[in-house]
């Protein structure tokens, strides 16, 4: 099985060469519940109508949650502790 992959405005999903589809959030992509939908849709075509295991890159769930739940303060998830710590300290001035 060869991979076929598309891009969304928020996502990168796959079917890999063994059948899981996998999510990898575009970098800086907040994703809003329309957005989910399109990726879902996504998945569902790549799936050919066969369940399919799934891995998704945390950060989807995470961006989709803060971009969903808007938090009184601000909040950005990061995968780097140095980028996280320089972007809390503007917080600091």
């Amino acid at each position: 099985m060869e991979t076929e992959e598309i891009v969304t405005q928020t996502a990168k999903i796959r079917l890999d060469e063994n059948g899981i589809l996998r999510v990898t959030c575009l970098p800086g992509a907040t994703q809003t519940l329309a957005q989910a939908h399109e990726n879902m849709s996504v998945e569902v075509q790549l799936s050919r109508g066969k369940r399919r295991p799934i891995l998704v890159d945390l950060t989807v769930i995470g961006n989709f949650f803060i971009g969903f739940n808007k938090s009184p303060m601000p909040t950005k998830l990061f995968t780097s502790e140095p980028e996280a710590l320089e972007w809390l300290k503007e917080f600091l001035r």
